[in-house]
């Protein structure tokens, strides 16, 4: 390899190229920035020949190492409001870099034009797969619904929100700014992450004056679409008005509450409700608004980061390495890499990858529908295919149509988990995880209920007036997993410390025992569910 400075042959540049960083091989920053722009040229190219959906313009900027650990820290953003969970991150980054505990190639944002850092000390091929690898997110970012209402103007807003707290820091003081940053802050979670897709019932109700009734819709009860003649007999009229009347009197009392029906926006709730000076409030929509722009990411985050690699790869096997030869085995090595199992947790791009291409695989082979479904002769289903050749359509239909979730929950077969030992842990005293099952169904259930509501609770005010009293309750949508209780303490002080009168959150355990968690002035309580917070559960 030739010293620094030394020019390259093109016989030596030929078989070193790729594995030079790219400030070894530019040179300054400015011959970087155009040897980018060079290899977008190229790339952009191949990206609309091999894929049929568009992206926002793309910008690349080279960064430094230190220089992309600092937007790291500050979730892809250069500008950001002052906090210490900032530098926090920062030096978490650090560790990790210093160590090799994890390497990050490339930032991604969803903005339009679409922004991405890319790294002066990554090697040429690892640039140029990063590059096809960005586009991809691009085509993400712009077709998938779950990022349809999110703002793309956000690299300037972010910037807006930084400036608007220096203000409320400025004219209240950094340490009463920053107390109420961190509550507002540990309760970014609590919102409803399907409202900018859904119209809630809630929005039926028009509140026109105190002295009118509340316009909305009437009740449509639940029948079964079956002919006329045996309507009488499938919906019988008794039974159908008894449902009317007692979703009226449910309803009834539900509009006496605040909120009508449960919300689970608590920021929301929080923002109109609470008793907070218009700093304060101004602060809570900044953190709210910046909660629903990272929900689709991570909403999304298999289904990404598995779109992105599928693409890659196509496009550096496909089309770049025939071009350089000399960069295949690095390119597998450093693909590799990327795809390695994350010992006892999923690793998205792995995941997210391999699920796609058994997407393609089969819908080539039409290994789906009632004929592949009943077939039990396991050296027919080996030798399946119907040379449909739907694979490519199929993928993108998947990218176009689901999150994380319903993605898995639709795709997920068990060929494709016992090919890819897919299995639930159970965790022992000792902190060891052991095999506890390879059953479809319980790994399935697994990994959806990590994803479901991003992994998190789903909590939703169901009345802000408990008693005559203003007092908050939270109802808590048990999905068989309990609350963390050092969390769920927190969180209860935390919603106290807004609201500023206590809160109840109705909850259960595994034992299925109904519990209420309380804070007041006394502090923090538990207490099995009885009384008056009983009237609240839905009916079972």
């Amino acid at each position: 390899m030739p010293t620094k400075g030394q020019p390259l042959s093109l016989e030596t540049e030929e078989l070193t190229r790729h594995k030079l960083t790219v400030k070894e091989f530019a040179g300054s920053r400015a011959a970087q920035e155009r040897l980018i722009q060079e290899w977008k040229h190229e790339i952009e190219g191949i990206v609309k020949k091999a894929c049929p959906l568009d992206f926002f313009p793309q910008e690349f900027v080279v960064v430094s190492w230190q220089q992309l650990q600092v937007i790291l820290a500050r979730e892809g953003f250069p500008k950001r409001y002052e906090h210490w969970r900032f530098g926090q991150a920062f030096e978490s980054q650090k560790v990790k870099d210093t160590y090799g505990l994890g390497h990050v190639y490339e930032l991604v944002i969803n903005t339009d034009p679409c922004v991405a850092y890319l790294l002066d000390s990554n090697s040429v091929q690892e640039t140029r797969t990063v590059m096809a690898h960005v586009y991809f997110h691009n085509i993400f970012f712009k077709h998938n619904p779950y990022f349809a209402a999110t703002d793309r103007r956000m690299l300037n807003k972010m910037g807006e929100h930084a400036d608007r707290i220096k203000r409320y820091q400025e004219e209240h003081g950094p340490q009463e700014v920053e107390r109420f940053l961190d509550l507002c802050l540990s309760l970014d979670n609590l919102i409803d992450i399907h409202s900018v897709a859904l119209r809630r019932a809630r929005d039926e109700v028009i509140v026109r004056s105190s002295l009118e009734r509340q316009t909305i819709e009437p009740i449509r009860p639940a029948r079964f679409d079956v002919p006329e003649y045996l309507d009488r007999y499938v919906n019988p009229p008794d039974v159908v008005k008894a449902q009317v009347e007692r979703d009226t009197r449910e309803r009834e009392k539900r509009l006496k509450l605040n909120p009508p029906e449960p919300e689970q926006d608590i920021l929301l709730f929080l923002m109109k409700y609470a008793p907070l000076e218009p700093w304060q409030q101004d602060i809570l929509s900044m953190i709210r608004d910046e909660s629903y722009y990272f929900a689709p990411q991570r909403m999304t985050k298999i289904m990404n980061e598995g779109w992105a690699s599928y693409w890659h790869s196509k496009l550096m096997t496909e089309h770049l390495l025939p071009l350089h030869p000399c960069e295949t085995v690095d390119y597998c090595d450093f693909n590799a890499g990327i795809l390695r199992p994350w010992g006892n947790t999923i690793n998205p791009y792995r995941f997210g990858v391999r699920l796609l291409r058994d997407i393609e695989d089969r819908w080539d082979k039409g290994k789906f529908g009632p004929d592949w479904e009943s077939c039990r002769d396991m050296e027919q289903r080996r030798k399946w295919d119907k040379k449909l050749g739907l694979g490519l359509e199929e993928v993108i239909r998947a990218m176009l149509t689901h999150n994380d979730l319903t993605f898995i929950y639709h795709y997920l077969t068990p060929d494709f988990c016992a090919e890819n030992k897919l299995h639930v842990n159970r965790v022992d005293s000792d902190g060891e995880a052991h095999v506890s099952s390879e059953d479809f169904e319980k790994v399935r259930a697994m990994i959806t209920r990590s994803l479901t509501n991003m992994g998190q609770p789903m909590l939703s005010v169901i009345n802000a007036n408990h008693a005559n009293r203003g007092e908050l309750v939270v109802l808590h949508n048990f999905d068989g997993q309990a609350l963390d209780m050092e969390y769920a303490k927190a969180t209860c002080k935390n919603l106290k410390e807004l609201w500023t009168r206590p809160v109840h959150v109705l909850t259960q355990n595994e034992k299925g025992e109904k519990l209420a968690l309380h804070y007041a002035g006394n502090g923090f309580s538990v207490d099995k569910l009885a009384g008056e917070f009983l009237s609240y559960l839905p009916a079972e």
